[in-house]
């Protein structure tokens, strides 16, 4: 499975009061659109790494909607 930049790269950058320090996914191809928009974001292919970071705070686990859970 991907862990990734695809959609939330557009959308939790500009959320209020968070600050992503570190990315991770599979693809070189979404780490290189990161790192061209948003150059302070730490991206690495091994999400193992991001927990071990000492300024990780919280994580946000960004999953396409085709594989989350239904709630009704």
């Amino acid at each position: 499975m991907d862990t990734g930049a695809r959609t939330w790269s557009e959308t939790l950058p500009r959320l209020r009061g968070i600050e992503i320090k570190r990315c991770a996914d599979k693809r070189a191809e979404r780490r290189a659109l990161v790192e061209k928009r948003y150059p302070s974001i730490n991206v690495t292919e091994e999400p193992e790494e991001i927990p071990s970071h000492p300024e990780i705070n919280a994580i946000v686990i960004a999953t396409p909607v085709l594989l989350r859970a239904e709630t009704e």
